[in-house]
């Protein structure tokens, strides 16, 4: 063969080869035979095809720091390369400033809650009757209590014709009695009795443990107090303030001791004793000379409170305030 033929047919082969060697997928990087390098991949991939999806593995997050760094501080008139002197105390100029309490809005105010209506018993006391048209009494109340206080009755608002007599009959009202069992009402004559009002009331709250006083709708003050133990508990129920006692009138020796300087007595029982310490189970509001009682659920039924808020109510809570002690 010429030469010339020769070399020619040597550039075709070699032509042949080069275009065979890019027509054929060569081996991946991964070792996988047809996978191609990755700019293979992107070179043969269809417009619009989408691209595969690899999931990978979840990175662990770092948690904030609890508390912020605080940035540094560089005094504006330091030179540089020279370390600010350290001052003898803390600088009043970089303290903070003295943050406000938030001033809490009083809530808007309602409209005046109705009066309580108090019925104030004559001297000589009066008859007690089961039904505002029962012919006979079913006890007689003295005028005056067993501590020897004028006899107020808290009255249930409500009133209707007697019997009477004549064609007139006479009007009773019914009233709360302080005698057991708790709640217990009766009626008597509208026409014995002297009707005021009284716009004062008391909430004991047994789950939050406070006593609030109001008059109106004005607030006069709100504690907290000492209730019940669950084994002797204060029962819930609408009772009044029927005498307000020095500590000596229960036999107390000092106002320092377990009842405080004042005793408010209610008409309700404890339901927990038939008697206490030889006598009546009455439920009370008064002191304790255990401040940190307060707030608990630890007495034998009365209400506890301390002795500033105590002397308080003491001075100027009416005969005859409804006293509400709700669960």
């Amino acid at each position: 063969m010429p030469p010339g033929a020769r070399l020619r047919l040597v550039r075709r082969l070699a032509l042949g080869i080069a275009l065979l060697a890019v027509a054929t997928p060569g081996t991946g990087l991964s070792g996988v035979p047809g996978a191609g390098t990755a700019a293979e991949a992107a070179r043969l991939r269809p417009s619009g095809h989408p691209r595969a999806t690899t999931t990978l593995p979840t990175m662990p997050v770092l948690p904030a720091p609890a508390v912020w760094p605080e940035p540094t501080v560089v005094p504006s008139d330091a030179a540089v390369g020279t370390a600010p002197t350290p001052a003898s105390g803390p600088d009043p100029a970089l303290a903070p400033a003295p943050v406000e309490p938030p001033t809490v809005p009083s809530p808007p105010k309602g409209p005046t809650p109705t009066p309580a209506v108090v019925a104030h018993l004559p001297a000589a006391g009066i008859p007690v009757y089961a039904g505002p048209a029962d012919p006979t009494p079913i006890l007689t109340l003295s005028g005056r209590t067993e501590f020897d206080n004028p006899r107020v009755l808290l009255t249930t608002g409500l009133a209707a014709p007697g019997p009477g007599g004549a064609g007139r009959p006479e009007e009773r009202i019914e009233v709360h009695l302080p005698t057991r069992p708790n709640g217990t009402t009766g009626w008597i004559p509208r026409g014995d009795v002297s009707l005021a009002e009284v716009p004062d009331r008391i909430t004991v709250d047994l789950r939050a443990r406070s006593v609030t006083w109001t008059r109106g709708a004005e607030m006069l003050g709100q504690v907290v107090a000492a209730v019940g133990a669950p084994g002797t508990p204060t029962p819930p129920g609408t009772y009044f303030v029927t005498d307000v006692l020095p500590y000596s009138a229960v036999g107390a020796t000092s106002p320092a001791g377990e009842y405080g300087p004042w005793v408010v007595a209610l008409d309700g029982y404890s339901e927990a004793f038939t008697t206490f310490r030889g006598g009546e189970p009455r439920l009370a509001i008064h002191g304790t000379n255990v401040p940190t009682s307060l707030g608990t659920a630890s007495s034998a039924g009365c209400i506890r409170i301390g002795t500033s808020p105590l002397s308080a109510l003491a001075a100027g809570v009416p005969l005859g305030t409804p006293v509400v002690i709700v669960p």
